[in-house]
């Protein structure tokens, strides 16, 4: 039964209806031998002209079907025949042997021959192209054949004209070089999960008749693909695909590997129903676990790929490579589980993958793999470079991104030593290095103390100032001793009213205010004053301080807002729209204010919509 959805792919070319039947002919042929020729030689070419002789008997008369009267004669089709032989005999669906001879010169030879004329016909228009003749010369076959179906797959399809379309693809076979349209016919359908059981059963089984253990290779990941795409495996499937896992090359038993890793669902639920409608035809997480672990039984066997096997650590990199991005949580089970058993040089190559997994999309799967990984992988520059990146992104994304928050003690309870050994080993600015040491509580023997660095804010050079505002933000709250130190350095800033201040220190010195939740009256006072500045480093961190402390800064905003710029003012009333707390105290007072410019009035606007629908 064949089910399709959303299809719009081909349509062939309506079969003639006349001569819509099956004809059996008994003729008769004597081969004149040559000198070369031995007795099987001989049969088979009196075997050939035999058939040939008929399918041109038939082929001429089949002829007066087409619409086009201009036909080809019999001497002309003859020559067709002869040339295209290949494409004419598939019209023959039998032929029985009823009388043969040899005499070392002559073979002899009657016998029974069946012909399906419709297909004939098709075979004929083949060559035939568009009912005038092709001048005598012979067509090339296969780019006839694929100019067909790929003008046909152009066309608008029904269910009648996709089974057509099923019929075409069985009646030939699957030369990939000839018939490579067939590729074509699988992706289309695969591409509107069109499904069809007969027609996947005569794609596997193909692969499974095909003698060359490279062309079943290659064919095989092609109907995986279309296969998986639209519905699970079923177990005959299976059957067929790892009997020919053994046979074929490596390259293609990695392409079955990746095939049955990512076409599986990905969302985990407890009902079908809650699944994504473009999941629901996939197979499900315990479907391909199972057959991920036959492949991996199958290379412990030796049975993985043709001329040598695959090793089981060669199949289960495969497989993590695959799984790495959407199915995370088989990337882990098999690492853990098999670690041991893949080269060095593969589970190198796997860092980029992993660490990227991480930090975009980071979770409890993409965290447990990353530290498996990170637990046993050899490190070397290249390994170093790709956490040590990963590290500076955690760093300077955990407020935005909790998790990054949450893995870092985790991270570091576990891999202190290695930690600190991927950051002292990657290349880049050592200045950074030790900051990041510093930050994840590493030893950095080259960083400043608490109070050293509180020091350096004051010193005459501005590179050690800024110096010691980035040490003092690394240490997080172990910050907290230099606190004052930080709100006397910025009250100094801001008491010397220069037109310029240091963006650079400034902004770093809020940030570092910010982190130790500094939100008395003198700390919120210096924000209201960033707030104003025309250096747009220390707007932004002003106004990320004051969201920061939310409603706990109401108090000192409403105090000091009469005494800032109009300017400054509309980004106060700006920062108050995103209070989550105190909401009825901040609104009665934004009610109070008079906007003194159409800016602030739309502030106004803004901010109360937004604290009136949180």
């Amino acid at each position: 039964m064949m089910t399709r959805l959303l299809f719009a792919c081909t349509v062939l070319l309506g079969s003639i209806n006349s001569w819509a039947d099956v004809k059996t002919f008994v003729r008769e042929y004597t081969y004149n031998a040559s000198e070369n020729d031995s007795k099987v030689s001989a049969r088979k070419a009196a075997m050939l002209q035999l058939q040939s002789l008929v399918i041109q008997e038939v082929g001429v008369q089949v002829q007066s079907s087409f619409a086009n009267k201009e036909t080809l004669n019999n001497d002309e089709f003859s020559r067709q025949v002869q040339a295209n032989y290949e494409t004419f005999s598939q019209a023959l669906t039998q032929t029985e042997i009823i009388e043969q001879s040899w005499d070392g010169e002559k073979f002899y030879l009657k016998a029974k021959i069946t012909v399906d004329t419709d297909n004939l016909v098709e075979r004929i228009k083949t060559v035939y192209v568009g009912g005038q003749p092709n001048n005598g010369k012979p067509v090339n076959v296969c780019d006839a054949r694929r100019d067909q179906v790929l003008e046909l797959l152009r066309e608008v399809c029904t269910d009648e004209t996709v089974q057509n379309l099923i019929t075409f693809s069985k009646e030939n076979n699957f030369d990939l070089k000839c018939n490579y349209w067939q590729v074509s016919i699988m992706r289309e359908f695969a591409r509107s999960r069109t499904h069809d059981a007969a027609y996947r059963k005569h794609l596997f089984v193909s692969v499974d008749n095909l003698e060359s253990g490279r062309d079943a290779g290659e064919l095989l990941g092609e109907v995986m693909s279309y296969a998986l795409k639209v519905q699970p495996l079923s177990e005959d499937e299976v059957m067929i695909m790892m009997e020919n896992l053994k046979r074929i090359a490596t390259r293609d038993v990695y392409d079955a590997i990746r095939s049955v890793v990512q076409y599986t669902q990905e969302t985990e639920v407890k009902y079908d129903s809650e699944l994504p409608e473009n999941e629901r035809h996939l197979q499900n997480y315990v479907e391909m676990e199972v057959k991920i672990e036959d492949m991996l039984r199958a290379a412990k066997r030796g049975e993985m790929g043709a001329p040598e096997s695959l090793s089981i650590g060669q199949v289960a990199a495969s497989a993590i490579q695959a799984a790495i991005d959407k199915q995370t949580k088989l990337a882990k089970r098999l690492y853990r589980r098999y670690h041991a058993e893949i080269e060095p040089r593969t589970a190198k190559n796997m860092a980029a993958a992993i660490t990227q997994r991480f930090a975009k999309r980071p979770d409890d799967e993409s965290f447990e793999l990353l530290l498996s990984y990170f637990d046993h992988v050899k490190l070397d520059m290249h390994i170093n470079a790709k956490f040590y990146h990963l590290l500076k992104v955690m760093q300077e994304n955990k407020q935005n991104e909790p998790y990054f928050d949450k893995a870092f003690p985790k991270f570091i309870q576990h891999n202190r030593d290695r930690l600190a050994q991927v950051i002292s080993g990657a290349r880049g600015n050592k200045h950074e290095q030790q900051l990041l040491l510093v930050a994840l509580e590493l030893p950095a023997e080259e960083a400043c103390d608490v109070a050293t660095c509180a020091r350096w804010l004051f010193d005459e050079s501005r590179a050690t100032q800024l110096q010691g505002a980035e040490f003092l933000y690394a240490y997080g709250r172990l910050a907290q001793p230099a606190k004052d130190d930080v709100l006397k350095k910025l009250s100094r800033i801001k008491a010397l009213k220069t037109f310029t201040n240091d963006g650079k220190l400034v902004a770093q010195l809020f940030d570092v205010l910010s982190q130790l939740e500094a939100f008395d009256e003198q700390a919120i006072d210096l924000f209201m004053w960033g707030m104003g500045d025309a250096d747009s480093r220390i707007q932004k961190a002003a106004r990320a301080s004051l969201e920061r402390a939310g409603s706990r800064a109401l108090t000192t905003l409403k105090k000091g807002f009469t005494e800032q710029s109009a300017t400054a003012q509309r980004r106060l009333i700006e920062v108050m729209g995103t209070f989550t707390s105190d909401k009825a105290a901040t609104l009665a007072f934004l009610k109070t204010v008079q906007p003194s410019t159409p800016q602030m009035k739309f502030a106004i606007e803004d901010a109360t919509a937004a604290l009136t629908t949180q």
